[in-house]
């Protein structure tokens, strides 16, 4: 499995990280997927904070969540997700899915 290819140094500095550091956040697939890096596009995921763009860089490295696939990131990370908004949507599938047999 390759590595994947982290974003340019304009995308990095935006979000205050090193090549290193997005390696490690990226790890060999995405998170919530399960889909190797081969076979999807990795995009940073940060918390949207307000006056997130007025940040500096080393700020803005603190509301990096991780780097998932584009996919995850639009469709299961919105904008305004939480930990706690999450496990109630787990909570409402699994409640679904023991009702369906």
């Amino acid at each position: 499995m390759t590595p994947p290819k982290p974003p340019t140094a304009a995308t990095l500095q935006k979000y205050g990280l090193t090549a290193e550091a997005w390696l490690l956040l990226a790890g060999d697939q995405c998170f919530i997927c399960e889909q190797s890096w081969d076979t999807v596009d990795p995009v940073v995921d940060h918390k949207h904070v307000a006056g997130w763009r007025k940040l500096p860089p080393e700020e803005r490295k603190k509301w990096v969540r991780g780097v998932i696939s584009r996919n995850c990131n639009f469709k299961f990370v919105p904008r305004g997700m939480t930990a706690r908004r999450a496990r109630r949507v787990s909570e409402y599938l699994a409640r679904f899915e023991k009702r369906a047999g």
